[in-house]
């Protein structure tokens, strides 16, 4: 009798967690990078109450429709790095604070490609997002792969794209089980999400932009913003990321609340 698949309720929401996929600039630069922090379903609104929380007062600005002024990594200037280093440490203390005793995971994960690699080329028509496309599905396949027992909302910021995103749910899913992966369809759910509007995704562009900021030099030039020098080593030391970006080389960090990855490709 064939062993029936493994298929939690839907109510064992500890078992659910939201990945949010954002990604660093694609033009001139050496290395692209893609994140995606995750957390817990059942805890996303309590997460974004306390980034709002702690992004006040200096960064509860609003724009004339009304909405949150958008946090990001290029919207650091001169002064913001105290502001800043609150809002990230309320996204480093979430876990200890508010999911003890608690299911669940709080983690960022880091994707580094190398553009340079022939048929790397992700800014322009639709060879561009094809490309892009799939460095989104490998990213998230290894998220996948590096936690076995997690069922998957994943919301990526909004870009164009011809193919509808909905249906990469169903191809990231397909992918594990040809791996023979025992959930039932991981990957629930891909969305777009407008990035002005989540908390979550402006924290992963953070994050990323910090790791981009090392290893594409900009922290080495002689004009470097000193704020955002100051909370890329405060990012990279939370992170762990600091003992494996250097000035001329790097390396992976796989294990652990927040992991780096670099793609490596076949020559094409």
């Amino acid at each position: 009798m064939p062993r029936k698949p493994w298929v939690p309720k839907e109510t064992e929401r500890r078992l659910f967690h939201e990945i949010y996929v954002d990604e660093t600039s694609q033009n001139g630069h050496h290395f692209l990078v893609l994140g995606g922090i995750m957390i817990p379903r059942e805890y996303s609104a309590e997460f974004t109450a306390d980034i709002i929380e702690a992004r006040q007062p200096g960064l509860h600005k609003f724009t004339s429709k009304g909405d949150l002024r958008e946090l990001g990594w290029s919207e650091i200037s001169k002064g913001d790095y105290a502001n800043y280093e609150k809002v990230m440490e309320a996204f480093f203390s979430f876990a200890a604070r508010r999911l003890v005793g608690a299911s669940g995971m709080v983690k960022s994960f880091c994707s580094v490609v190398d553009t340079r690699v022939h048929g790397r080329s992700y800014s322009k028509g639709q060879r561009g997002q094809i490309g892009f496309s799939r460095e989104i599905y490998f990213h998230c396949i290894s998220i996948a792969r590096n936690n076995r027992l997690e069922l998957f909302h994943v919301y990526p910021d909004h870009r164009s794209t011809k193919d509808p995103i909905e249906k990469m749910a169903f191809m990231l899913s397909s992918g594990l089980k040809k791996e023979n992966d025992k959930r039932d369809h991981p990957f629930r759910r891909v969305n777009f999400r407008l990035s002005h509007k989540d908390q979550a995704l402006q924290i992963s562009d953070i994050i990323i932009g910090a790791v981009a900021y090392r290893l594409n030099r900009h922290y080495d030039r002689p004009d470097a913003n000193e704020d955002k020098k100051r909370l890329c080593d405060f990012i990279l030391k939370k992170t762990g990321f600091d003992k494996r970006i250097f000035s001329d080389h790097f390396r992976q960090k796989t294990w652990g609340p927040h992991q780096l990855w670099f793609r490596r490709h076949r020559k094409e």
